[in-house]
């Protein structure tokens, strides 16, 4: 919300009808409102759906109802499923709660690489496992939380993460997110919104950052900053938010509770038993004069901030892209600075890359703009699976192909969304993505690829805000998917739907938002522009470049000019 008053407002009105729904003593009955935490609870429910207190009303009435029709209540008062199975989680899935953050929010550390989801599954099954993470989260819910609020005298109703994933294998890992996590991600999303304040994931493997990478260019920047994905020298970070007292040892701190034991017996284990601003005509207005006041119209077109009479559809995306109008205006700033710096306004005029630079980018890095959703919003499609770094290597450096991708962004902005806002009758300023990951594998994330796909990230996070409608990653392999599943707990609900994961059987799901004739056949639609080339020669690939996105691109452009090439834009 965008002041505290405002934010009180819907709060007082969202209680009213919750209570005249549901009782005080039905809502703390059914375990949904801990004692003296009905007003943090609501506002939890609230964040959830963006304030919108229809939604966060709906979502509540789903709450209770699970809760009452499966006696959620009594999971913290007594223990609802067999001793035995807790110990099986507290041997084989190593976790627990420790101390507090730097901001006083409870600490969970999980360590991953020590799940043993066969010994797991000899003594539970996945619905009685389902059952033990239940009671754990009741248990933190109604006793850890307030246990945690007197102590550093604050009201604390989330948890900071620490996921370890050392020595995790990956058929292990996705055997486990298959049976438990997959289920368990859909309560904690319906049932217990908004707890999580931050997660870092440590000891991450080189395919979970590159997945990592590659999903985090769809996420806002609340949800981005929620999650840490950090490797082996992860310690001088979480010592940035975690005091060195409340850290155990093994990860850096100097907590042992009980020396000599693993993990200074933390953890169990084998061996011993936000929400973005609201937009409305006043606070763009607002916006747009405060903007002007500082920076003239001319000088934004001039770097092609601006595109010609898109000028409240810009300061709309930027409004949206961060929770304040102050933090927005920041955005816009450091944008504009980037792009005068950097001769971005040229991006959109003349080519900027090598002709026979583009052509080997376009051979070995397949993608393309073609046709537009059933709402009008323009489709891209990338064959990661086509992916050749070697081969782009030989003839391009790292800074060709960040100038290249620039040069596409610019020329989607300036010519394909307005050519596409023509057709419909409305502005079109965004993007429906569709990644195929048919033929990726672990070949695909070499270091030139992931620092590329982490440079991009930025550039579209800071200087493209809000031009992403949805992405649908198509032909996902199993290790994909496992990744996903686990990084989905924590996005918020715009997140989650912005990006669908789907494998072999995507084309019913494609179809239910792209029209047939908009999507190549080998996707599943009935398009093939070129009839007889690789993927009917809609997107480029190693053996035909010449597909109508980047024909249009070509005529339109002027011709390269060594002399303007630009440095990789910083």
């Amino acid at each position: 919300m965008s002041t505290a008053d405002e934010t009180l407002n819907v709060l007082k009105a969202f209680k009213l009808r919750v209570l005249a729904e549901f009782s005080l003593p039905r809502l703390r009955a059914a375990g949904l409102a801990p004692d003296q935490y009905l007003d943090d609870t609501l506002l939890r429910y609230l964040a959830a759906r963006q304030y919108e207190v229809n939604d966060a009303l709906a979502m509540v009435r789903k709450s209770m109802r699970w809760r009452e029709e499966c006696d959620i209540g009594r999971y913290s008062r007594q223990l609802m499923v067999p001793l035995a199975h807790f110990d099986a989680v507290r041997h084989f899935h190593p976790q627990g709660c420790h101390g507090v953050d730097k901001e006083g929010n409870v600490l969970v550390v999980e360590r991953w690489g020590d799940v043993n989801t066969e010994a797991l599954g000899q003594v539970c099954t996945t619905k009685e496992l389902v059952k033990v993470y239940i009671q754990l989260c009741e248990h933190q819910l109604h006793h850890v939380f307030p246990r945690t609020s007197a102590s550093v005298r604050r009201a604390v109703t989330k948890a900071t993460l620490i996921y370890d994933l050392e020595g995790v294998k990956l058929q292990q890992f996705i055997k486990f997110m298959y049976q438990i996590s997959r289920e368990c991600a859909e309560i904690y999303r319906d049932h217990y919104p908004e707890v999580v304040h931050r997660v870092f994931i440590i000891n991450a493997p080189l395919v979970f950052c590159g997945t990592w990478k590659l999903v985090e260019v769809f996420l806002d920047e609340p949800t981005r900053s929620k999650v840490t994905i950090l490797g082996k020298t992860y310690r001088p970070t979480l010592l940035k938010h975690v005091a060195a007292s409340q850290l155990p040892k093994t990860l850096g701190g100097t907590c042992e509770c009980f020396p000599g034991r693993p993990h200074g017996s933390l953890l169990d284990s084998s061996s011993a038993a936000h929400t973005t601003m609201l937009v409305t005509p006043e606070t763009l207005a607002a916006f747009k004069a405060r903007v002007l006041s500082e920076f003239s119209l001319e000088r934004m077109e001039a770097s092609g901030l601006v595109p010609a009479g898109n000028l409240d559809d810009t300061m709309s995306r930027y409004l949206l892209a961060r929770p304040t109008e102050s933090e927005s205006f920041k955005m816009l700033s450091h944008s504009l600075k980037w792009r005068e710096e950097n001769n971005i306004g040229r991006f959109s005029k003349q080519f900027m890359v090598a002709p026979e630079k583009l052509q080997v980018i376009r051979q070995y890095l397949p993608q393309g703009c073609h046709g537009v959703d059933k709402n009008g919003n323009v489709l891209f499609f990338e064959h990661l699976g086509f992916l050749d770094s070697d081969a782009m290597a030989k003839t391009c450096t790292i800074h060709d192909v960040l100038n290249a991708h620039i040069q596409k962004c610019e020329y989607q902005m300036h010519y394909v969304y307005p050519l596409a806002a023509a057709k419909m009758g409305k502005t079109m300023t965004k993007s429906t993505v569709i990644y195929d990951l048919s033929g990726i594998g672990m070949h695909t994330f070499k270091k030139v690829v992931y620092q590329f796909i982490k440079e991009v990230a930025v550039i579209n996070q800071d200087h493209y805000p809000e031009t992403l409608n949805k992405v649908f990653i198509v032909n996902t392999p199993l290790f994909f998917y496992g990744t996903w599943k686990l990084i989905e707990v924590f996005l918020n609900e715009t997140s989650r739907k912005k990006v669908s994961i789907l494998g072999k059987n995507y084309k019913s799901t494609l179809l239910q938002h792209v029209d047939p004739d908009q999507l190549p056949k080998t996707l599943g639609g009935t398009c093939e522009c070129f009839p007889g080339q690789p993927l009917g020669g809609c997107i480029s690939t190693s053996k035909f470049t010449a597909t109508h996105f980047w024909n249009e691109m070509d005529q339109t452009l002027s011709s390269y000019s060594p002399e303007n090439a630009p440095p990789a834009p910083q």
